[in-house]
């Protein structure tokens, strides 16, 4: 796509845009309801967002004029009718009673994953399909050289990707202000206020959302439930590391400080595992964490040393090591137990690598049954993350999808009057 590149400034100003006027904010009802519950004909829109007929009809030309909707041949299952978008100048504003649905042919989000050991960069569609994606293993943990790989590898999958990218969204773990875009601490990879926003967004000349990544998975379990309306989502994340977000009303609460779901010291009934940094023996990341349940197994006699947590899951079928899975999937089940009771999710949605023990869910569920006072009701709110194999990708894409569809005009040039575009 043809067209002016914004300047790092326009970038920036983009992406802190929240709608100020009526037109915006019923452009991103309407995208959002197409999403949710797409394809749909006019009239179903009108249904469904309560905004008038000749309203629908003068936005939803407009959205299809600048390439964020396009018709959907219900005959073919909701694909598009031609498997390339046309180009914006051709684009037919559409039959009145022709189902609309998000083009998907057209837009996508970059993404970045930044772990301890290697960098996951991804090219992933409007709904959260990854179209392809890339692992790259640190060769050091200097940020100059994980951000500036991370960056080149985004570059080469936009320039080949044959899509307008509307925008990037990178993750990492670690304490982060998503405010101004910064990693405050990650004490693994050792990075303190890291400018990782910024960084990516000026070499990229893209709009940036930079968070954590279990806040990417609240987001994308909101963002890519079709046809379901959920208000209050959970997501717990057991795996190296563990961490909590949560959603309300559909909005990710990150807490005055930005430190919201922190779980690392949540206390543990009747637990004595390693001992935590505060000197407690019985906090949910120093014993519910892979490295904890090691070191617990380690004691018991079933991890032999330097056994991995992949390494541990190959043996799970021996019972003494099904054993110590099950205990975990317990531990989680009352740290679920407990944040229920406080919070009330309408959603609890289970992530990382914890989840891949056999029976994890059942043990998880049966033990929320026990403990939290909403019981069977407050179990089965409980299930694991939607697309496991596509978890980084997926999740972190969800961070900038979701300012995408709160605020469109900041995303497509066509939409706010302005004749320029973002190169794909």
């Amino acid at each position: 796509m043809s067209g002016i590149i914004p300047s790092p400034e326009d970038i920036l100003n983009a992406r802190s845009a929240q709608p100020s006027d009526m037109r915006s904010q019923n452009l991103a009802t309407i995208l959002r309801v197409v999403r949710t519950h797409g394809p749909l004909a006019r009239v179903g829109i009108v249904r469904r967002t309560g905004i008038s007929s000749g309203t629908v009809t003068k936005l939803t030309a407009q959205l299809v004029e600048a390439g964020a909707l396009a018709e959907s041949s219900v005959a073919t299952g909701g694909r598009r009718l031609a498997a390339t978008s046309p180009a914006p100048s051709t684009r037919r504003a559409g039959r009145p009673q022709a189902p609309l649905d998000l083009d998907m042919y057209a837009r996508a989000v970059l993404t970045a994953h930044i772990g301890l050991t290697r960098s996951t960069a991804g090219l992933v569609d409007m709904r959260g399909n990854v179209i392809c994606e890339v692992a790259v293993t640190h060769t050091d943990t200097d940020p100059d050289q994980v951000l500036g790989t991370a960056v080149a590898t985004m570059r080469e999958l936009r320039e080949s990707g044959g899509r307008t990218v509307v925008g990037a969204g990178v993750s990492t773990s670690g304490t982060i202000d998503h405010r101004n875009g910064t990693l405050i601490d990650h004490p693994v990879l050792q990075w303190r206020s890291v400018a990782v926003r910024d960084y990516v967004a000026r070499r990229l000349d893209l709009p940036v959302e930079f968070d954590d990544i279990v806040r990417g998975v609240a987001l994308a379990h909101l963002t890519y439930r079709p046809g379901e309306d959920i208000q209050h989502v959970l997501n717990l994340f057991v795996g190296n590391v563990v961490g909590s977000a949560l959603a309300v009303r559909q909005e990710l609460h990150r807490g005055e400080a930005g430190r919201a779901g922190q779980i690392t010291h949540l206390p543990l009934h009747g637990v004595a595992g390693p001992l935590c940094e505060c000197g407690r023996a019985n906090c949910f990341q120093a014993v519910a964490s892979n490295v904890g349940l090691l070191a617990i197994g380690q004691v018991e006699g079933v991890v032999s040393h330097g056994e991995t947590f992949d390494q541990l899951l190959d043996r799970s079928d021996e019972p003494a090591v099904r054993r110590l899975l099950d205990r975990r999937a317990e531990w989680v089940g009352q740290a679920i137990a407990m944040l229920s009771d406080l919070l009330d999710p309408s959603a609890v949605v289970l992530s990382g690598n914890a989840t891949h023990a056999p029976g994890y869910l059942d043990v998880v569920r049966a033990t929320t049954t026990r403990l939290a006072l909403g019981g069977s009701d407050a179990a089965q709110r409980v299930s694991l993350f939607p697309f496991p194999k596509d978890l980084l990708s997926a999740s972190t894409a969800a961070l900038l999808l979701d300012r995408y569809f709160r605020n469109p005009v900041a995303y497509e040039p066509r939409l706010a009057g302005v004749d320029r575009g973002v190169q794909p």
